[in-house]
């Protein structure tokens, strides 16, 4: 696999916050909503290019309206710190989640693996992302503090059909591999990880889509450099996948479920997040120093509140 520009500084991301808001937000003021396929401008509170629409999925209680609001393509810590600060401008407009809501994070394939990369690179790029999302998928639900996100619709488990999957990337080098896995009905938008933007137009992301509804600003921050982490990881770690106490058999390799701490730790170890003096810290954009507490103890807040739950992991 040729390496590409791994910088996290220089890889694209985005998101998409679904929420509820007072129908009295709505107005030349305030928050606009535009129809599902044709978004309107957020408003003249939220930063330029932010988009607002509906989403059917979305359930609101009498008085109040669903609202997806997407953000533009963001880069960089300055593109987080404006993530986080929709959030609050939302808050302030009386936005809220339920447990319909989620927090989706896209990352842009073509900032990882340039314009045009070959397609053995992209095949094994993915199919890298895929055992590590599998591998650590239990880590990034342990950072939901949320049972709704373990038996999700919205955002299915991949291990059922990760063997097939990575069996079928290793032979594929066609630039169709996607499409085939999408026709034969393998891979779906309703993935934890939605692969079938890879090659659009007007996305090209991967879709990070285990994460709640939320417009807390560090759970947000804490989420997008999650994904940018496992997308970095994948592409820069070119050893074999036993480099990281992986096998490539299946469900073989699944690690047994203990908790839903273990898990997050078992993840933030991968991430190089363990305040390992001199580690690299994979997707981290802010400063480590000032965010890093505050970002990793609410994460173990989620993990624990699933623990003391008594939730069990959905596989």
């Amino acid at each position: 696999m040729a390496k590409y520009s791994t910088a996290v500084e220089d890889v694209t991301f985005g998101m998409e916050y679904e929420c509820t808001v007072p129908l009295g937000s709505i107005g030349d003021h305030s928050i606009h909503i535009g129809a599902w396929r044709d978004p309107s401008s957020l408003g003249q509170d939220f930063p330029n290019f932010w988009k607002g629409k509906t989403d059917a999925s979305i359930r609101a209680r009498e008085g109040r309206t669903d609202l997806e609001a997407v953000s533009p393509i963001l880069l960089g810590a300055s593109g987080l710190l404006e993530a986080m600060s929709v959030a609050e401008s939302l808050c302030v407009h009386g936005a809220r989640v339920n447990l319909s809501c989620g927090f989706h994070v896209h990352i842009g394939f073509k900032s990882i693996m340039g314009m045009n990369p070959l397609w053995r690179d992209v095949a094994e790029w993915v199919r890298r992302l895929i055992l590590l999302v599998g591998y650590y998928e239990n880590g990034l639900l342990a950072v939901t503090g949320s049972q709704s996100r373990i038996d999700n619709h919205f955002c299915r488990s991949i291990k059922g059909t990760w063997e097939t999957r990575v069996d079928y990337l290793k032979l594929n080098q066609r630039g169709s591999f996607l499409t085939d896995l999408i026709g034969a009905g393998i891979a779906s938008r309703y993935d934890l990880l939605n692969l079938t933007n890879l090659f659009s137009n007007d996305k090209s992301t991967v879709e990070f889509r285990s994460f709640p509804g939320t417009l807390n600003p560090i759970k947000v921050a804490a989420y997008v450099q999650i994904a940018l982490g496992l997308a970095v990881k994948a592409a820069e770690e070119t050893g074999s996948a036993k480099h990281w106490g992986l096998r490539e058999n299946g469900t073989k390799h699944h690690h047994p479920f203990r908790n839903w701490e273990d898990e997050w730790m078992m993840l933030r170890a991968a991430l190089g997040w363990n305040n390992n003096k001199g580690a690299k810290h994979y997707g981290w954009l802010l400063p480590w120093e000032d965010w890093s507490t505050r970002i990793l103890d609410e994460m173990l807040k989620m993990a624990r509140k699933l623990d003391t739950a008594g939730v069990r992991s959905r596989n």
